[in-house]
């Protein structure tokens, strides 16, 4: 099975992908978007990722949709607001974040 880092997208059309590799312990915020199609959170790193779609609120470790342990993926589509994220309360870690827009 081929990890995160091998897998190769190509995308045609008018459809792009923006991949990020994010490092941090406190939270951090991805803006609304309304050309967004879906997104993915890949935990690549010790600590706990939480995700927060909310288009106020921070992400906390008791105000969190998606929690997400070492080595876990989440995939979420057809959401165009905004999400918070982060390894709240934690040592840090480290994400792999690939947003897919029109």
């Amino acid at each position: 099975m081929a990890s995160l880092e091998d897998i190769e997208v190509t995308l045609s059309g008018a459809n792009f992908a923006s991949f990020s590799s994010v490092s941090n312990t406190a939270a951090a915020n991805i803006a609304a978007n309304s050309k967004r199609t879906g997104i993915s959170f890949y935990n690549s790193g010790a600590g706990i990722l939480y995700i927060l779609l909310h288009n106020s609120q921070n992400v906390t470790t008791t105000d969190y949709s998606v929690l997400l342990n070492a080595g876990d993926l989440y995939e979420c589509n057809n959401y165009d607001g905004r999400i918070s994220y982060g390894f709240v309360g934690a040592s840090g870690g480290t994400a792999k974040i690939t947003e897919v827009t029109e």
